[in-house]
């Protein structure tokens, strides 16, 4: 039985599974939960971005991260489970 990328069950099914996810430009990557990072961890994004996490906020059943990225600070919510590229 094969899946579509809009099958978006199946594929985070897998992701979750294997311990990767798809990044555009980049291809298959290892991956962990968003509640398994740390401070000084960095995550990897589409095309080879990189951030650096600097502070880590549980807020309920997510994470409010504060990321670097080329030099500006920006502010991400996750779910604990959401799969984020290893950078």
């Amino acid at each position: 039985m094969s899946s579509w990328a809009g099958d978006s069950k199946s594929s985070a099914a897998q992701d979750r599974a294997s311990g990767t996810i798809w990044l555009q430009s980049v291809g298959r990557v290892k991956a962990k939960q968003a509640g398994q990072f740390k401070v000084g961890e960095s995550i990897m994004w589409n095309y080879g971005v990189k951030s650096l996490i600097t502070k880590i906020t549980p807020k309920g059943s997510r994470f409010e991260m504060v990321i670097v990225e080329a030099g500006k600070e920006y502010v991400r919510t996750f779910n604990a489970d959401r799969m984020l590229a290893i950078g």
